[in-house]
């Protein structure tokens, strides 16, 4: 079974700033984005989750 690696993932504030856009303009852009897009969820603690995009 193939399986990919990612082996980094950049917030979308980070993303935002290397853009020089508004971090809610890019929520906006990729809210329809799924991971064959590189988008993927980074989950957290008391089910907090990120969307991030890999590199």
């Amino acid at each position: 079974m193939q399986r990919n690696k990612v082996y980094s993932v950049t917030t979308p504030a980070k993303v935002a700033q290397d853009l020089n856009v508004d971090e809610d303009l890019l929520h906006d852009l990729t809210e329809q984005m799924n991971t064959e897009d590189g988008v993927i969820w980074v989950h957290g603690i008391e089910e907090h989750a990120a969307r991030s995009c890999r590199r």
